[in-house]
């Protein structure tokens, strides 16, 4: 993982954290690429489904600025790799639903409102990235959009992890524990991504 580059920005980072929001484990992967664009990966780690979203530098300190609490790029990039790695206690996230924010955005507004219906199949999460200071929280929202058909390079990652995890399970010494049901599971989504990636 690189860090902050000799301006203060964060070009080059690269980082993965699994991460539970609402009882469903998803692996969170963020990178910044020379051009200043952060790039936020979702993936929902029991059945791969995938969330992808980039956002400019602009975009990023356009959405600080209308909380009313400006953050440069780098220092946003810092606190969202902060929170995703759970290394700072004013700074956290969590991955919400179109239904989720509208419900709390309802409740912001005005107490007791009803939440407006989602559209139809909106399949959009929110990485929600909030600071919290004594008497301020402020959330600054990452839109994400559901990924139909996922890139071949994804698909192989996943593989990748699938196959590693096996290999930790083989490792432990058998199936211990009921471990053969979650071994199986893990060698069907195996085969599955690799027919996919095809």
């Amino acid at each position: 993982m690189a860090g902050p580059d000799q301006w203060g920005g964060v070009d080059g980072l690269e980082m993965s954290e699994e991460l539970a929001f609402h009882g469903t484990d998803y692996i969170i992967g963020v990178s910044v690429n020379e051009g200043q664009t952060l790039v936020v990966d979702v993936e929902q780690k029991d059945d791969g489904s995938r969330w992808h979203g980039e956002f400019s530098s602009n975009y990023i300190e356009e959405v600080t600025t209308k909380t009313g609490n400006f953050k440069k790029f780098a220092k946003f990039v810092t606190m969202l790799t902060d929170s995703l790695k759970q290394t700072n206690e004013s700074v956290f996230a969590d991955l919400l639903t179109y239904s989720d924010l509208e419900m709390l955005r309802s409740r912001q507004t005005r107490k007791g409102a009803p939440a407006a219906q989602p559209s139809k199949a909106n399949n959009k999460r929110y990485l929600i990235l909030t600071y919290q200071v004594q008497y301020d929280r402020v959330h600054y929202p990452l839109p994400l959009t559901f990924v139909d058909e996922p890139p071949a390079h994804a698909l192989k990652a996943t593989i990748r992890r699938l196959r590693a995890e096996l290999d930790r399970a083989r490792a432990g010494g058998g199936t211990p524990g009921g471990r053969a049901g979650e071994l199986g599971e893990l060698r069907r989504q195996v085969a599955e991504l690799k027919a996919q990636a095809r």
